[in-house]
């Protein structure tokens, strides 16, 4: 990996991080659209991380979205 990829890869990974902090504060503030959006974007820069996984499984189970909650937890 040169120096770009990897300064590529730090920022992915900061935004992923980013989004995650921000989903949770949505979850908190009991907007659960906002969050599972916000989850989900983490997940585009994270495609493996697994917390974010685990947070738009949650999102998804209180909007009654079952079978995309289910696929999120796998």
């Amino acid at each position: 990996m040169n120096w770009a990829e990897n300064q590529r890869t730090k920022l992915s990974n900061a935004t992923a991080a980013a989004q995650l902090d921000r989903g949770a504060h949505h979850m908190a503030a009991g907007e659960v659209a906002l969050a599972e959006a916000c989850f989900r974007r983490a997940l585009e820069h994270e495609p493996n991380f697994a917390e974010a996984h685990k947070q738009r499984a949650i999102a998804l189970r209180a909007l009654n979205r079952l079978p995309e909650a289910i696929e999120a937890f796998r």
